[in-house]
């Protein structure tokens, strides 16, 4: 994890989701969660699939992102001093999910 990192050698959480989306599909994303948290169409928890992204929010205020992994678990770039990880979703206060790509 760097602030401000969108890989391929360092990230910071939106950054992860800008990489990998690029790499997926040739095109860019705005590097912000918050920006990201905007685009796509929301999915519900029940209806969330493996690379769906995560959002956390306070008050109304994305802080941080991920990538849904499946079965309750996210990857992302969580804080300094980390890696790129895959963590269980450790709430469900605040937590949304958008979906980028539809897929068949």
């Amino acid at each position: 994890y760097v602030l401000g990192g969108n890989g391929p050698a360092v990230f910071d959480c939106s950054g992860l989701i800008l990489y990998s989306y690029r790499q997926a599909t040739g095109r860019s994303l705005p590097h912000s969660s918050s920006a990201q948290s905007r685009l796509g169409d929301r999915v519900g928890t029940k209806q969330a699939r493996a690379g769906d992204l995560v959002f956390f929010q306070s008050n109304g205020d994305v802080y941080h992102a991920g990538i849904y992994a499946g079965k309750g678990q996210i990857l992302h770039a969580s804080r300094p001093g980390t890696n790129v990880k895959t963590d269980p979703i450790w709430t469900n206060q605040g937590v949304f999910y958008v979906r980028l790509l539809s897929r068949a």
